[in-house]
């Protein structure tokens, strides 16, 4: 068998050369995106068999004769193969606009079907689209409210994603705008100094600190409930807060992400807490990072409404929509920027 590498500075060169020295017989055994001289290129390993009659050179048409007029979809079964194909092989396929914006998405951390089809409709041009951030606009996660007969809120998830200052902004919220009583309460027994924190966050806001976890059906107060921070994997307790939980009565349960955390750990932190009935999202920390494809890529998927997203860790900032024109330059790159 002979095998040898072939580099160019397209994957459609590449796999042109491949064509030309070894015909129909080619077997491609390894693609990837190789640097010389601080060029970047692309390399196909391919083999074929030696023992194989040599293939007549094929005649290559023009490039403007092998452009594929619309970008084919790809489903694998593999899906660590399929994102490796759509990142490799896909972008030579698009217009160069849409190569950028493809990139670019990728870059910062959007979800390759995702990006893909972001891309796609600005190659196109659907519906007279050809401005990126029209286009991206259009693709922000559902949005949802506190229901206003909702006499509980739980605050959960991972350790170190803000849950007690996401507290705090919906007790503020809902105290200075909604004009409701508000009741502090937690269900962190791990950490010791968990208590004192939300006693003394209620006396700075002025809201009353209960010790006791149930709620009041009849009353008008809102119970807002601290938890501990449970690292997926801990499926114990995992079952002890949820356990906690359902002794409080009904509840409304709002799962707290973190923008500076990858999207492959995001989505793993809602398919761990899934278990608890998750309402709602809150992102947190979109001022500590320069990648925020988590909230692109929660409007692709069958994922829970997002309650908002927040920025400043201080309790008196608000829980706010999520604006793409805003933060463009968190999801393409500087460039983009307002």
């Amino acid at each position: 068998m002979l095998i040898k590498n072939f580099q160019a500075e397209s994957i459609q060169k590449a796999l042109d050369q491949v064509k030309r020295e070894f015909g129909n017989q080619a077997v491609i055994m390894k693609t990837d995106i190789v640097r010389e001289r601080g060029q970047k290129l692309f390399s196909v390993t391919a083999a074929r068999d030696t023992q194989a009659p040599a293939a007549e050179q094929p005649t290559v048409p023009p490039k403007s004769q092998r452009l594929v007029a619309t970008v084919p979809e790809l489903t694998p079964n593999n899906p660590a193969l399929e994102a490796v194909l759509i990142d490799l092989l896909v972008p030579e396929l698009l217009t160069s606009d849409a190569q950028q914006l493809f990139a670019a998405l990728r870059e910062h951390d959007v979800d390759h079907q995702t990006a893909l089809s972001i891309a796609r409709r600005l190659h196109h041009g659907d519906e007279g689209e050809h401005d990126v951030l029209t286009i991206l606009s259009a693709l922000t996660p559902p949005r949802t409210q506190l229901p206003n007969d909702c006499r509980c809120v739980a605050i959960v998830g991972p350790p170190g994603v803000g849950k007690s200052s996401v507290l705090a902004k919906v007790a503020t919220r809902q105290v200075f705008s909604q004009g409701r009583k508000v009741q502090l309460t937690t269900l962190d027994n791990f950490r010791p100094t968990a208590e004192a924190e939300i006693s003394n966050l209620a006396d700075i806001l002025g809201f009353v600190h209960e010790r006791r976890k149930a709620v009041d059906e009849k009353g008008d107060q809102l119970l807002l409930v601290d938890t501990e921070g449970i690292t997926p994997g801990d499926s114990d307790a995992l079952k002890v807060l949820g356990k906690s939980l359902a002794e409080l009565g009904a509840h409304y349960t709002v799962l707290v992400l973190s923008a500076t955390a990858s999207w492959r750990n995001n989505r793993r932190n809602m398919s761990f807490f899934d278990d608890l009935s998750i309402d709602a999202l809150v992102v947190t920390g979109l001022d500590l990072t320069m990648q925020c494809g988590t909230l692109l890529n929660l409007s692709a998927g069958n994922y829970p409404p997002l309650l908002g997203v927040t920025e400043s860790r201080m309790p008196t900032s608000l829980i706010g929509d999520f604006d793409v024109r805003t933060h463009a330059d968190k999801l393409l790159g500087g460039e983009y920027g307002q």
